[in-house]
């Protein structure tokens, strides 16, 4: 969790994550965060996060918002500690929150289905600009028939947005490929290193040129 511009973060994250704060909601299972206010002036939002299982009862739920834990000592993201081993199928997760080193959000639920039984599993992300909101927006998508709309809404804005910039999905995939390479930068499209130590000349061109056409182009 960050909830800052990129820039802050990027300069000094570990110094960044230590104002953010977590809140688990457990009987709305779900977790919220925001950062502590610097000033007075100050105004954070409130970032939500919830899962809700549709087609099968809950067994067992559990939460974590600190990173350390949820990696362990000596593991990696591709092996954390929180998966546990195939024999640990009833582990739980640690339930920290408040203000930890490295803020997550990550909610663990167990369910057991039946042969040909399905089910449907809700993660929703959120924000609003205060707890209040986040709060309703939380208790607004429990309710499986208004997540369902929201993709259905999405994806008719989606058409009618793309019929105004007379593009296909193909394009608007594209164009969503090309700015994010361009504004985050993409290690693939580098050249290599040996060759990047010869240039010597700067990229005027990129910064009055490109740029505000990748701009245009992506909104």
């Amino acid at each position: 969790m960050v909830l800052a511009p990129p820039a802050t973060d990027k300069i000094h994250p570990a110094f960044s994550n230590l104002f953010v704060q977590a809140e688990i909601i457990e009987q709305r299972r779900a977790i919220l965060c925001t950062r502590r206010p610097r000033s007075e002036s100050e105004k954070n939002p409130w970032m939500f996060h919830l899962m809700a299982v549709y087609g099968a009862k809950i067994e067992q739920i559990s939460y974590e918002t600190d990173r350390m834990q949820f990696i362990g000592r000596g593991n990696t993201v591709s092996n954390p500690q929180a998966m546990g081993s195939p024999a640990d199928l009833f582990g739980t997760l640690s339930g920290s929150q408040g203000s930890v080193l490295d803020p997550i959000v990550a909610i663990r639920s167990r369910i057991t289905l039946d042969p040909e039984q399905s089910v449907t599993i809700d993660m929703v992300f959120g924000i609003g600009e205060t707890r209040d909101t986040a709060l309703t927006l939380v208790e607004k998508y429990q309710d499986q028939r208004i997540a369902d709309r929201v993709f259905d809404l999405a994806w008719t804005q989606s058409q009618v947005l793309l019929r105004q910039i007379n593009a296909t999905e193909a394009n608007a995939q594209f164009y969503c490929h090309i700015a994010s390479s361009v504004i985050y930068g993409n290690a693939s499209l580098r050249a290599d290193s040996s060759v990047i130590t010869e240039n010597h000349r700067g990229n005027p061109v990129y910064g009055a040129t490109l740029y505000p056409a990748i701009y245009q182009l992506y909104c």
